[in-house]
């Protein structure tokens, strides 16, 4: 009997059906076009051995249609007729609907209905494909996900299976190429039909993780949601370290882990590589997921050295140099030691003058640094300052030009080269030569041990080139706007403006849902949203609702956005995708009306051109030029950068994540962009070295020093001096009921070191400094609550008060 298999099994019904030849040798499909043709097979074999499994497994087939898909392209174009059963098991099954057009998979809901899993369009076109080379689909699902593949491209992922089908339809077996009462045929010959108990090719690394703290034991818990019931890696480190340690293989949804210190943080990494079959991956990189905790963390009494670097040209305004002096004075009652050199401005109008002043401003930051490389953890460019430029690149697919790399600021040892000739072409907007000053360099480039890593995190406050603002109605200056982004930052630390600690994110590039399933920048920023709202809200995850910040109106401190670019200064350009997602177009002139400014203090934004920040009316530096909001903003670099937020709610200052994003960037793939790269265009490398550094367009504008959650300074700071010639300091009580008391003092005048007089924290508002030194002296009062987050418990300080 043909149909039978190799261990004896006969099928169940074999109706108007024939044996083919399929290819060369011993290769034969079989043909399903008459009308009457059925073929189904009991579901068990003669030896027990089960042909289908429900909750977890692959289905893969081949065929070769005799019609064409309903589409317009396609011809004839009549599609099967009828929705077809490729293969299935009553309402579990592969299906193609009637134009041949969609390709779907669907599943039992457990109450009697019927679910769709996931689907995705499809097209079959004459001249397309030869029973010789017929068309392969798989579908792989689990319960907790499901994806579609055709001709092994993944081209959908959808939700997971809830149940299976009941007894009496698992024992009418599983039929091929049509439905299980005879109807709708797939005309067309079928071949090589396969079925897994794993589901191959499903991504199996999560995509977001959640933590949460257990009482007792003291611990941390890890949760998280696998697709398959695959273990995972557990590993370790300290904060700041770069050696991992594996602490446990774990299984979905948790694991707790109570062998830590109080008051140290820790950084977790999540991965499915233990003992993976590469089969089950559609990817072979591990996909790491890092989460961040600890329990009872120390506040930072001390912060670190701030390199301030301050654009000369404007300095002798009055009004700019108070706010830069008040700037300086902020960062002191916050802790932060400033390190201050006023530097040369960018020249705008002839570039081959900024080499030399780009080697200016690099010389001084490279001693700053050598002279203290323990305690610099910032460098904030306060103006116009040099530029320096990198690579031939295109990371939104548009020609390849340098692109500005204020990462070479912060990268103190790495090799730097410009030594190649990138010459106009037709595909190259702007040349890269040897000598001219841009360098070569598309990720941050390895120190001669090897290591490539950020040194100090770089933030950029530069708002020259901002005409929208200068011919706005008030018209302001690029000097007012640095004195009202200073101005802001300072209601900010002081919590005279607060935001909600929350994420208004979307990501709008489709115009149909079926694209928005396998958009590889939509799937990017979903992920990301998705890990800082984990992070943020631990396992009590709200759905992702996507807004655009720009326009919704919600306050939050954290914006995530992306959508086509329209040019550097504008977003959502595309008539289609906007009406599909209900989207309005906005330009950096938008921006001028307070009314028109979001609520939101850092954002990213991925979009065409928005890695070239230095032109002029930016819609990224825009957002900084708002009246209250609008503190950072970064190009997000989806789908190819990893930005590591989650320090942001154990209140790490940006200038942290921002230098974890860069300096844990060899931990994830590197997709090139850079024109004649070696690897290809767009090919995926993954080196899991140190030497892999992070892309040097990632950008950073803003002020490094601040912190997503400020506490308010203690008001009413009072002194007397007592007849022993103590003292004694007296303030109003902090507005929450749990705050204590820091006090410190200085001698040495705004951004020196302080020194703490408190061992540990006051709990009255009342503080008596027996042997003061003489004057000149400040005294600073701060206020240190513990506090608690999903990923840890942490004492929050606030700005300081000074007196005098």
């Amino acid at each position: 009997d043909p149909f039978r298999a190799s261990n004896g099994s006969l099928p169940l019904v074999t109706n108007e059906i024939a044996v083919v030849p399929t290819g060369p040798g011993a290769a034969y499909g079989i043909d399903l076009s008459d009308p009457a043709a059925r073929l189904s097979s009991p579901r068990t074999d003669i030896d027990g051995d089960v042909n289908t499994t429900f909750l977890q497994g692959t289905l893969r087939l081949a065929f070769a249609p005799n019609w064409g898909s309903d589409a317009p392209d396609c011809t004839p174009g009549t599609g099967p007729g009828a929705t077809i059963d490729l293969v299935g098991v009553g309402p579990f099954a592969l299906r193609l609907d009637a134009r041949g057009t969609n390709l779907f998979f669907t599943t039992p809901n457990g109450a009697g209905g019927m679910l769709t899993n996931v689907q995705a369009s499809f097209r079959a076109c004459s001249g397309d494909y030869d029973p010789e080379f017929p068309i392969e689909v798989q579908v792989s699902y689990s319960t907790n996900a499901t994806a579609l593949f055709i001709n092994g491209g993944l081209v959908a992922r959808g939700s997971g299976v809830v149940a299976a089908p009941d007894a009496a339809t698992r024992a009418a077996g599983v039929h091929f190429g049509s439905r299980p009462d005879g109807t709708g045929q797939l005309r067309g010959i079928l071949d090589s039909v396969v079925a897994y108990n794993i589901p191959l090719n499903l991504v199996t690394n999560p995509t977001s993780m959640a933590v949460s703290l257990q009482a007792a034991p003291q611990g941390v818990q890890l949760h998280w949601q696998g697709v398959t019931n695959w273990p995972h890696r557990i590993e370790r480190r300290e904060s700041g370290g770069s050696t991992w340690s594996v602490i446990a293989t774990a299984l979905p949804p948790r694991f707790t882990d109570t062998n830590l210190v109080q008051g140290r943080t820790y950084d977790y990494r999540l991965s499915t590589g233990v003992g993976l079959p590469l089969e089950l991956l559609t990817t072979t990189d591990p996909g790491y997921l890092l989460a961040r905790a600890g329990i009872a963390i120390e506040p930072a009494h001390q912060p670190g050295r701030v390199l301030l670097v301050v654009d000369r040209t404007l300095t002798n305004d009055v009004a700019f140099a108070t706010s830069v002096e008040t700037l300086i004075r902020d960062l002191w009652s916050e802790g932060w030691t400033v390190s201050r050199f006023n530097g040369p401005r960018h020249d705008d109008v002839t570039p081959t003058n900024n080499p030399p002043l780009i080697a200016e401003v690099k010389g001084w930051i490279t001693n700053q640094f050598a002279a203290a490389p323990e305690s610099t953890r910032a460098l904030l460019l306060l103006g116009h300052l040099p530029i320096p430029f990198s690579g031939m690149l295109s990371p939104d697919g548009h020609p390849y030009r340098p692109l500005p790399a204020d990462a070479y600021y912060g990268d103190v040892d790495g090799i730097w080269t410009d030594s190649t000739n990138w010459l106009a072409a037709p595909n190259v907007a702007v040349p890269n030569l040897a000598g001219d000053g841009a360098f070569d360099q598309e990720l941050v480039p390895p120190n001669p041990s090897g290591i490539a890593e950020l040194e100090i995190p770089v933030g950029r406050v530069d708002l020259a080139l901002l005409p929208a603002f200068a011919e706005a109605t008030p018209a302001r200056s690029e000097l007012d706007l640095l004195n009202r982004y200073l101005a802001k930052t300072r209601q900010y630390r002081r919590a005279e403006v607060v935001l909600p600690e929350a994420l208004v994110a979307g990501a709008f590039f489709t115009s149909n849902l079926v694209q928005e399933a396998v958009h590889p920048y939509t799937i990017a920023l979903k992920q990301f949203a998705a890990r800082i709202r984990t992070a943020q809200y631990g396992t009590n995850v709200p759905a992702f609702a996507a807004q655009d910040f720009l326009t919704a109106g919600t306050p939050a401190v954290w914006g995530l956005l992306g959508g086509f670019g329209n040019g550097p200064g504008g977003i959502h350009p595309n008539p289609v995708v906007n009406a599909f997602h209900g989207l309005t177009p906005r330009v950096t002139a938008n921006l001028t009306a307070i009314s028109n400014q979001p609520p939101v203090a850092f954002s990213l934004i991925e979009a065409s051109f928005a890695s070239e920040w230095n032109i002029g009316n930016h819609l990224g530096r825009g957002l900084l030029a708002a009246q209250t909001n609008g503190l950072s903003w970064s190009y997000a670099g989806a789908p190819r950068a990893h930005w590591q937020l989650q320090g942001t709610f154990l209140n790490e200052p940006l200038s942290q994540l921002w230098k974890q994003t860069f300096n844990d960037a060899w931990q994830f793939p590197f997709v090139s962009t850079t024109l004649s790269n070696s690897f290809g265009t767009q090919v995926k490398v993954f080196t899991g070295q140190r030497s892999q550094g992070a892309y040097i367009y990632l950008a950073s504008h803003g002020d490094p020093t601040l912190r997503p959650k400020p506490l308010a300074p203690v008001h009413g700071l009072t002194s007397v001096t007592n007849q022993d010639n103590s003292l004694t300091f007296q303030w109003n009580p902090g507005v929450l009921s749990n705050s204590t008391y820091h006090v410190y003092r200085s001698t040495n005048g705004p951004g020196s070191n302080w020194t703490r007089l408190t061992g540990t924290a006051l709990a009255t508002n009342r503080f008596t400094d027996a042997s003061p030194p003489a004057a000149p002296r400040t005294y600073a009062v701060r206020v240190a609550i513990l506090q608690s987050a999903t990923s840890g418990t942490f004492t929050n300080l606030s700005a300081a008060t000074l007196w005098p």
